[in-house]
């Protein structure tokens, strides 16, 4: 059995460890934490349980907590029958654990789909909806995305149909959204407050369909967009804009491809990138030759060779300045997993290690023994806090873990 994420079977994407992360030893880490013993991160059982076939999704760090979704199922007491259904879950941390675990109810379409706006959670769909995530760990009330930017999307010449909000900033002081459907793409607001054809003013008409489209605000107040265009599976080419902010014309464009599909460490199985925001915005993804980031300022700078010894994932990048901080993965179903927090320059340079676990074992019965199945991995302001789903045992599902790893 093969562990995935979120549904994707993880060596759907095999690079190896460099030496820098390869030496994942009780010595890397006790140098790491100062000379003394470090102490080590403790994985803890939470109150909840997954199949593994459900969703299991990182929605990431928003009014103090950790945020996540899960998919159930609901019985529909009309029927008897059960349907697809949903819960958010957030936590905090405390003295290196998770602690006050709650839930909320929401539909399946939130754990699909939705997306983290700040302190909001955004649904996307044929009328997109928003809701804060509260600071006592629920989901408040859903209402309209104020001023439907959908709808002025629409209403551009080149739409195609249908378009939801797939991303959003705030920049001078307004929430700019990211509008696409299938090939079209456009921007709203302006100052203005009209919608901006992207698709027919950034180069070629696009000709395949979008994904990971993402919006990001540099330290500079720049304002950044990035998506990736379908070339051939599993190849995607990346794209990365710099947009006027006042008008969301765009400045400046950068292709670079083609890198592999879903190998960016992102909420979901499909995401190709994690977008990280500082000095400037710069793109996290993986390739057949590694690990890298790019800023379309030059070549993109690898931060892990490939290496077809080991089996590398990349669960999350984050943004450590001046530091690019990265959470991955190595091993086997087989011989279980290693799970690492490497740190390095602002690109991702000179990565060392800052922290790492062995993923635990499940023993759900006296004869049987499972390792993990999906690993996911969410950044904090001073940690990064890393998922484990085990397969069923039999007709039972297995509790979710989870580890702190400081750094």
């Amino acid at each position: 059995m093969r562990p995935r994420i979120g549904g994707a079977i993880l060596n759907s994407v095999r690079i190896g460890l460099g030496t820098t992360l390869v030496a994942l030893t009780a010595a890397a880490v006790m140098a790491a934490g100062g000379g003394a013993a470090a102490a080590q991160p403790q994985w803890q059982v939470l109150p909840l349980k997954t199949e593994s076939s459900e969703f299991l999704r990182m929605l990431g760090w928003a009014s103090g907590r950790v945020w996540f979704a899960v998919s159930t199922a609901v019985t529909d007491p009309s029927t008897g029958f059960a349907k697809p259904g949903g819960q958010v879950w957030s936590a905090r941390i405390q003295a290196g654990r998770l602690t006050s675990v709650v839930h909320s109810p929401v539909s399946y379409d939130v754990v699909a789909q939705s997306w983290l706006n700040g302190s909001s959670l955004v649904e996307p769909g044929k009328a997109s909806t928003t809701a804060p995530l509260l600071t006592n760990g629920r989901v408040g009330a859903w209402t309209s995305i104020p001023g439907d930017p959908e709808q002025l999307a629409r209403a551009l010449p080149h739409s195609q149909g249908l378009g939801v909000v797939q991303s959003a900033v705030t920049v001078d002081g307004r929430t700019v959204w990211a509008i696409g459907s299938g090939s079209s793409l456009a921007g709203c607001c302006t100052e203005s407050g009209e919608a901006t054809d992207l698709t027919t003013s950034i180069g070629n008409r696009l000709k395949f369909n979008l994904y990971s489209v993402r919006l990001g605000v540099d330290a500079h107040q720049r304002l950044w967009l990035a998506w990736t265009e379908n070339q051939r599976q599993p190849l995607v080419m990346l794209h990365l804009v710099q947009l006027d902010p006042a008008a969301l014309s765009p400045r400046s464009s950068k292709i670079y491809g083609p890198v592999w599909h879903s190998a960016g460490g992102g909420s979901q199985d499909d995401d190709d990138f994690t977008m990280l925001c500082g000095d400037t915005c710069r793109l996290v993804f993986g390739s057949a030759a590694g690990t890298f980031s790019w800023a379309g300022d030059g070549p993109p700078t690898k931060i892990l060779a490939a290496n077809r010894q080991e089996n590398l994932i990349l669960l999350a990048a984050g943004s450590r300045r001046p530091a690019l901080a990265v959470a991955s993965s190595t091993g086997s179903s087989d011989h279980g997993w290693q799970v690492s927090l490497g740190k390095g320059d602002s690109r991702g340079r000179s990565l060392h290690v800052v922290g790492s676990t062995k993923v635990p074992e499940s023993n759900p019965h006296p004869n049987e023994t499972w390792n993990a199945e999906a690993l996911r991995a969410v950044f904090t302001p001073s940690a990064v806090v890393v998922f484990a789903e085990y397969p069923p045992s039999g007709r039972d599902a297995q509790p979710l873990r989870s580890v702190v790893i400081r750094g």
